[in-house]
């Protein structure tokens, strides 16, 4: 109870401004000798006065620091007292500073540190209705009286932050616990639902929004000039969005512009670390990333897989030529040095110490085939963004197969071609250096699958200006192809190409199974919408002929390369074509039945739709390649299953003349499940041709004036109509006055009329010749 409320009174006191270092050091003397003159209170006095000492000392730095614009030395101090009071169990005190790091983080924008102070507070809490201890109380929310209401509020704070810092995996791990209190504890379905749309938003800003990643550097204080929390010690920092080590640099040296900045990575002297100076040894360090369990061996996107590349994190690697005077690959060794931090990044700080360091050499082969691998893996993660979207642009990707096939100033692989020789091979008597060997033929192998991906990918999506660089990067491709099987032995043959399945995945890897886009929509069970199958089945021939095409262009463009990987073909096989063919039969058959049941106008589409898929009788040929390499012509006569009109019935039309059929040339639909709607073909390319329009009638030696329509001013109606307008008494032109004799025959006339309009049905012209 005394050593509680000692501590409580120096943490009160030397926040007032009360006391310093004579003061420490006066009532350290004075405390001790008293508890080394006691009998009983020996050892543990002595042991308390340890602790007081270190507390004040702390307390003064904290103090010296509050009042310095540095938020990071703010930062580091209050974590030593957090670090102190955690170790001597005074949570009260400990959750005190706790509350002001989440504000020093909030000063500074670091939600994600935020997030991560909050979510100790959080711990303290209980999924209860206790009521919650006068320690525990949060000043934000003084309101809050019961442990479920506060840690809920703390919750949903949590989230923002993690949204905000773009930390939206650690967000939904939130959400996750939080729908679990609302599903099976409060059954709060309202709050269930709006958690679970938050939900939802998370993973959506995942596999949508730009996130950069952040880079981590290594930071030695060595001197005694520092604070003597960074006194000759390493620490690992994480830098900002788009922080580079020139602009951590600088911030490093704005912080400390007294600090010298040492040039090599070698490890400081004795003699530097105790002068009273300040030296700083700044220098990038890569993340080592490490999978949890679940997900290893697992396909993963790319944009998940960069969270986990530089996110929980707690292993850092560096590297350094051994002899700074070496220039060749071949014989470059590196000395490696793996860091480990005391916490993973990111945590409630943006730095942490160095716990421990090891150092070791890697080979020359051991390097090549690091750069080999890093290659590939950078050549595949853009060959799956492109896969996963169509819409991205293709200079980046040129951009890096042009640093590949055509490594002009890096020198790419013939860095390492003496790896390659046999005369190397048979003088190494390491099994493990073999082992190397075969790694590295097989990733160089992998590459050059890689490269033909890619290359196929930016030819199918590069623009019309960037051709010419098309045809340069094929070219240097199969330069590079030769080089390597005539000079380094790497031959690939067809079941290299086809043991890596159609995504150059390896078959005994899991498969990624990608999701529905958005405009899929399900596939309707009625008769009278199978027929957009009809067409999706033949533009589908149409298509992969369409791809075999292009694909023939690296061949009749640069020499043919022996043992070059024989591309599969996209046209259907055989057993293929014939169902196909039997599917579009049968189609017909249904579609006849079905139009046979429509409107005019859907009788009249149809019949069109049938002649495009039949041809007029026309046969359809489609060509497959076997595995000799002969061609196999599959033709079959199309023929429609309704019989033609005969001429006898189109006598009767206008002229005498039957108009034509209109040719409709259709375009694939968004998703092969979709049916085009009819505003959907009207804003598509569609070219309609029809026949100029037959002859007006000739005019009779009478007129009938009384049916002539006015013209005026007004609007037309529209086309097709049926109706005719009719005009005002104002409008219609002066008919002279009938006489006697001819107003009889004209009444005479208008009965026998009216008789034959009551006989006959209404019809609209415009409605028949509609089509």
């Amino acid at each position: 109870m005394f050593e509680q409320e000692v501590i409580a009174k120096l943490d009160e006191l030397v926040g007032a401004n009360r006391g310093d270092k004579e003061y420490q050091e006066l009532f350290f003397n004075v405390i001790k000798e008293k508890c080394e003159q006691h009998k009983t209170m020996r050892d543990m006095g002595l042991k308390f006065v340890d602790t007081i000492k270190q507390l004040m000392q702390l307390l003064l730095e904290y103090r010296g620091v509050i009042k310095e614009d540095n938020l990071d030395n703010k930062m580091s101090c209050t974590v030593s007292l957090l670090n102190f009071y955690h170790e001597i169990n005074r949570r009260e005190l400990y959750l005190q500073y706790l509350h002001k790091l989440c504000q020093l983080h909030l000063e500074a924008e670091n939600y994600t540190e935020a997030a991560f102070t909050l979510m100790i507070y959080a711990k303290h809490l209980q999924w209860s209705n206790n009521t919650i201890l006068p320690y525990l109380m949060s000043s934000k929310y003084p309101e809050e009286t019961l442990h479920r209401n506060l840690k809920e509020r703390i919750y949903y704070d949590i989230v923002s932050y993690f949204d905000q810092g773009k930390m939206w995996e650690k967000g939904i791990e939130v959400c996750k616990e939080l729908a679990i209190q609302y599903e099976t504890q409060i059954f709060d379905y309202l709050q269930l639902s709006q958690i679970l749309r938050k939900q939802a938003e998370l993973y959506d800003s995942i596999m949508t929004k730009v996130r950069p990643e952040p880079e981590y550097f290594r930071v030695g204080y060595y001197g005694t000039g520092f604070p003597s929390f960074l006194q000759n010690r390493a620490y690992i920092y994480r830098g900002k969005e788009y922080e580079r080590l020139s602009d951590f640099t600088a911030r490093l040296q704005n912080q400390f512009p007294n600090a010298q900045l040492l040039k090599t990575l070698n490890q400081p002297t004795d003699d530097i670390k105790q002068q009273p100076n300040q030296y700083l040894q700044i220098n990038k360090v890569s993340p080592m990333l490490e999978l949890k369990n679940h997900l290893i061996g697992k396909q993963l996107n790319d944009q998940i897989l960069k969270f986990y590349k530089v996110n929980d994190v707690q292993k850092f690697t560096y590297s350094r030529k051994k002899d700074e005077s070496t220039t060749d690959a071949a014989s470059m060794w590196l000395e490696r040095t793996n860091l480990v931090t005391s916490f993973p990044f990111p945590g409630i700080l943006r730095w942490f110490p160095v716990t421990s360091t090891h150092t070791f050499s890697v080979s020359p082969l051991e390097l090549a085939i690091e750069v080999i691998d890093e290659t590939n893996d950078k050549i595949r993660s853009l060959i799956d963004q492109h896969l996963a979207d169509p819409n991205l642009r293709a200079d980046p990707l040129g951009m890096v197969l042009h640093g590949v096939v055509d490594a002009a100033v890096n020198g790419g692989i013939a860095n390492y071609k003496v790896f390659y020789s046999d005369e190397y091979l048979k003088s190494r008597d390491n099994e493990a250096e073999r082992d190397q060997i075969a790694r590295l033929q097989q990733g160089t192998k992998h590459q050059l699958l890689l490269l033909k991906k890619a290359l196929d990918i930016h030819r199918e999506r590069a623009p019309e200006s960037l051709q010419p660089f098309q045809a340069h990067l094929e070219l240097r491709y199969c330069q590079m192809k030769n080089v390597l099987e005539t000079e380094y032995g790497i031959k690939v043959t067809d079941e290299d190409y086809l043991s890596y399945g159609p995504d150059l995945i390896p078959q005994n890897s899991v498969k990624r199974v990608h999701s529905m886009p958005a405009t899929c929509h399900v596939q309707s069970n009625r008769l009278s919408d199978t027929l957009p199958l009809q067409k999706v089945l033949r533009l589908q021939i149409q298509h992969q002929g369409h791809l075999r095409s292009n694909r023939n262009v690296i061949g009749a463009s640069t020499p043919n390369i022996a043992g070059a990987p024989a591309t599969p073909s996209v046209l259907p096989s055989v057993a293929e074509a014939k169902s196909i063919m039997r599917a579009l039969s049968s189609f017909s058959l249904s579609n006849d039945n079905v139009s046979a049941r429509s409107s005019p106008q859907r009788k009249s589409s149809s019949s069109q739709r049938d002649s495009v898929i039949s041809g007029n009788s026309t046969s359809s040929l489609v060509k497959a390649d076997t595995k000799d390499g002969s061609v196999i012509e599959l033709s079959q006569e199309l023929t429609p299953m309704r019989p033609l009109r005969p001429d006898s019935d189109t006598k009767g039309r206008p002229g005498g003349q039957v108009r034509p059929m209109r040719t409709v040339t259709m375009t694939p639909c968004a998703s092969p499940l979709e049916s085009p709607s009819r505003d959907a073909m009207k804003n598509s390319s569609v070219t309609r041709s029809f026949e100029e329009p037959p002859p007006l009638p000739e005019k009779s030696s009478q007129a009938d004036y009384a049916n002539l329509a006015t013209v005026d001013e007004s609007p037309s109606l529209p086309v097709g109509s049926c109706f005719v307008r009719e005009g005002t008494h104002k409008d219609r032109p002066h008919i002279p006055e009938p006489t006697l004799a001819q107003q009889q025959t004209a009444s005479k006339k208008a009965s026998l009329n009216n008789e034959a309009t009551l006989a006959t049905p209404l019809v609209c012209e415009d409605e028949v010749n509609l089509f």
